[in-house]
């Protein structure tokens, strides 16, 4: 512990503190074990003023115990966004079998853990989460209110199996817009098109992975790399003209249909990679534009 309340790097992983299989990080007792260890690093950081530049949680938000964790989850954000210190922030909280909740790929939203927004607004001062610069979300729903002001230097922001809407998405973005580099989303309910109407100019890399997705279109025109699994939609990134490399992967997809989709939305791309399923057909196209 004496060690742990100098070090720049904090992560815990539920399995390895309570030495347990991960099936068991339902049971209250294992929670119960994992709560106090996390806070008493954190308290030790606090007293000392030690610098956490990274703070990683991981753990399986599930079972019985969802209100307790909860609630000490929300301090745990909140030791990070208050900080002038701290730079990464991941929740990785994805249980082992959360899709056998109701049998889909997608997850139901009284089952994730609810980023705490309002509770933060109300306790920090206007700059919390100024120094994020890395934000990682698993299994959380996600609505931040009207009065969010963003993180205003995130440059990486990774969403895994959220429940968000359009607009929630676009109104973090947009509070972050002149500095975000690297997104990823994958498999977030989105049931929306993933449409943002705030350019964001200096995104490198965009990842867009199995969701309720309608259409994606995006203004970002310094886009090098995008990569997107799922079924074919109307892709549109005529803006990023620099853009080097589209990779798909495309679940349910007649090959014609595919290439004049691909080749009219995405008209800048230097080289074109697509896998077609369940067709297995393989399409690449080098240098199109």
């Amino acid at each position: 512990m004496r060690l742990w309340s100098a070090c720049p790097r904090l992560t815990f992983h539920a399995v390895s503190i309570c030495k347990c299989e991960r099936y068991e990080l339902s049971e209250t007792t294992q929670v119960a074990r994992f709560i106090p260890h996390v806070n008493g690093v954190l308290q030790k950081h606090r007293s000392r003023c030690a610098v956490v530049e990274t703070l990683e949680v991981r753990t399986d938000f599930v079972g019985g115990a969802h209100g307790l964790l909860a609630h000490h989850i929300h301090m745990w954000v909140e030791f990070a966004v208050s900080s002038s210190r701290t730079k990464n922030l991941s929740l990785d909280l994805k249980p082992e079998t959360w899709w056998e909740h109701d049998g889909s790929c997608l997850p139901r939203k009284q089952d994730l853990y609810v980023f705490p927004f309002r509770q933060l607004l109300s306790v920090s001062d206007n700059n919390w989460g100024s120094s994020l610069q890395q934000l990682h979300l698993s299994f959380v729903s996600f609505r931040p209110p009207s009065q969010f002001k963003g993180f205003p230097n995130l440059r990486k922001l990774r969403l895994d199996v959220l429940h968000m809407a359009r607009e929630d998405l676009e109104h973090l973005l947009s509070r972050c817009a002149s500095k975000i580099q690297w997104l990823h989303i994958n498999r977030c309910v989105v049931d929306d098109q993933l449409t943002l109407a705030t350019p964001l100019p200096s995104l490198l890399y965009l990842n867009v992975q199995c969701g309720l997705v309608t259409k994606i279109d995006i203004n970002a025109a310094n886009l090098a790399t995008f990569e997107y699994t799922g079924r074919l939609v109307p892709i549109r990134l005529v803006h990023s003209l620099n853009l080097q490399s589209a990779n798909l992967d495309l679940l349910m997809a007649v090959f014609e249909h595919a290439l004049i989709s691909l080749v009219n939305g995405i008209p800048s791309v230097q080289s074109l990679t697509s896998d077609l399923r369940p067709g297995l057909k393989y399409l690449e196209v080098p240098y199109c534009s």
